[in-house]
């Protein structure tokens, strides 16, 4: 018997802006590259995301180095921010794309959504022009929703240390009962990670965030914190500022997917049968990264990809993953799934 679940809510799936005009600038500063006007923000608020495709392009010079910085800015406050290096890489006429993203909670109503850019080396930077479904460059503004989701709506912090705690209830899904939620800070100061800039979670400070916007060069520092935590009880992110201010979201969500770096971010406790078929399609949120996803447990001495029975992976689009139990015993292992930018669409199991 087959039985699924859609966790990402395709009714909710909504465009507020997608434009694929290149637009470029070669300033030594922070610059308006385009302001895209508004977004209007239904009833209630909603989960918005953000995708720009970027380039960086030097002037014809046989060893290129060059750099450029990106700041997307919603309500005239910087909301992510990304950095692209050139390290003397021919051919002489040299490039290098990427994508700046993000999601976030925004509360209901309009705002102006615009992109700054900068560059050093004599560089040419560009924005240029992408429709999602077919992995071009350019800019969208999404709406979407998911099944078990908290949120804390991106706003201002100024205080020596503020708490946002929020709790995934536990449920069973087709596959077993909830197990881990990602919860998904993005954040942006105006002073560095460590120095100005601190994160607890749970009472432990994290160092390194998953994501470094790489910005600094113009005060604005931009991250992204992706950690898998529990359902079931209530999980505390501590922003610490010392003399800065700092615009911030929380979402946490079991199918929203983190970093390989933070291996084991496991969404289920897998309960169904032997011989039976585990179903999963990993798709593109914010970044159409490559996703992974595997059965079985990180050892204690990793090698990798061999520590598991299986996995599947995609560089781009989705990722359509399934595993049939046979001599792997159920209880044993574990379903997990990564890629940055990326989420858990639907699952599914086929008993026998």
């Amino acid at each position: 018997m087959l039985l699924a679940e859609q966790e990402r809510i395709l009714t909710s799936e909504q465009n507020l802006l997608t434009n694929k005009e290149v637009y470029s600038t070669n300033s030594g500063t922070l610059f308006l590259i385009h302001d895209y006007g508004n977004i209007v923000v239904p009833s209630g608020g909603r989960l918005v995301y953000f995708s720009a495709g970027i380039e960086l392009s030097t002037i014809a010079d046989p060893n290129p180095t060059a750099d450029a910085y990106f700041v997307l800015k919603v309500g005239g406050n910087a909301i992510a921010g990304k950095h692209i290096s050139i390290l003397s890489s021919p051919p002489i006429t040299a490039w290098k794309k990427d994508t700046l993203g993000c999601i976030v909670w925004l509360n209901a109503g309009t705002y102006d959504v615009s992109l700054y850019g900068a560059t050093d080396n004599f560089a040419t930077l560009a924005v240029v022009g992408e429709i999602l479904s077919v992995h071009q460059y350019g800019f969208s503004v999404g709406i979407t929703s998911f099944n078990d989701l908290a949120t804390s709506a991106f706003q201002h912090y100024t205080a020596a240390s503020t708490d946002i705690s929020l709790t995934i209830n536990a449920r069973v899904t087709p596959l077993g009962a909830l197990k881990q939620a990602v919860y998904a800070l993005t954040i942006t100061c105006d002073k560095a990670w460590g120095s100005g800039l601190s994160v607890q979670v749970d009472g432990t400070t994290i160092t390194t965030p998953d994501e470094n916007g790489g910005t600094d060069a113009f005060g604005i520092y931009c991250y992204k914190l992706f950690v898998p935590l529990t359902v079931g009880s209530s999980h505390t992110i501590t922003i610490n500022l010392t003399l800065a201010s700092a615009y911030a979201s929380v979402v946490a969500c079991p199918w929203i997917l983190t970093t390989a770096l933070r291996n084991g971010h496991s969404p289920i406790t897998i309960d169904s049968p032997q011989l039976s078929t585990l179903y999963a399609n990993l798709g593109s949120l914010f970044y159409d990264s490559t996703k992974d996803a595997y059965i079985g447990v990180p050892k204690g001495v990793s090698f990798g990809i061999n520590d598991f029975y299986a996995q599947g992976t995609i560089e781009a689009g989705i990722l359509s993953f399934s595993y049939t139990f046979t001599n792997v015993n159920v209880p044993d292992v574990s379903f997990i799934p990564d890629g940055l930018g990326g989420c858990i669409e639907n699952i599914g199991v086929d008993t026998p």
